[in-house]
């Protein structure tokens, strides 16, 4: 589980990455990117019904918490994310799951080193 400061939790601050984010799709996932300079990176993880059942949607959000987890030293501090899955990630392993997500957040440039000049 990523720590309380680490996460988005709020209504308010989903939306704000809704409408101030840069968006970056996939057929699996959808990632808003909202830069918030000076802050710890923070990640918020949306699955709705679509996705499945209640147990389909906690294994798939388990496994992008591991994805997180295992990379989480490699991305840059200073943005909110929010994760948004897609209906058709029910069923992908954890190495698909892996792929998908970061490949996703490369092209979001979170990691650390990438230039952030051009959302500000």
């Amino acid at each position: 589980m990523l720590p309380k400061h680490h996460r988005i939790r709020k209504n308010n601050q989903f939306q704000a990455a809704y409408r101030q984010g840069k968006r970056f799709s996939s057929p699996y996932f959808t990632v808003y990117r909202q830069t918030r300079l000076g802050e710890p990176l923070r990640v918020g993880i949306v699955t709705s019904k679509k996705v499945g059942n209640a147990v389909t949607r906690n294994r798939i959000r388990r496994l992008i918490r591991e994805v997180l987890r295992l990379r989480w030293s490699e991305w840059s501090a200073g943005f909110n994310l929010v994760i948004v899955v897609q209906p058709s990630v029910a069923g992908m392993t954890f190495q698909q799951v892996n792929t998908e997500l970061e490949t996703l957040l490369q092209r979001a440039e979170v990691a650390s080193g990438h230039s952030r000049g051009r959302d500000l």
